[in-house]
């Protein structure tokens, strides 16, 4: 994994999503955070049973998707307010 971007290109991934989901997000208080949050989070647990079944023989796509959850965790913490 190291050399191939997976990292850099995952911050820009969560960053877009994030984006995509906060102007997608509504116009009442608080929604359009709780939007870009849940856009961005997706539905990592899918992604990896999908992934394990689909490639077998290269662990390197579970381990990016591991990657681009734990590269947006720190950006999701500071957006959402803690």
């Amino acid at each position: 994994m190291t050399g191939t971007g997976a990292a850099l290109f995952s911050a820009l991934f969560v960053s877009l999503a994030l984006v995509i989901g906060y102007l997608l997000g509504g116009r009442p208080p608080g929604v359009e955070r709780m939007v870009g949050l849940a856009t961005t989070q997706g539905n990592i647990e899918a992604a990896i049973v999908i992934a394990s079944v689909n490639f077998v023989d290269s662990p390197q796509v579970e381990a990016s998707i591991v990657i681009a959850t734990l590269v947006g965790l720190p950006l999701l913490i500071l957006v959402s307010g803690y």
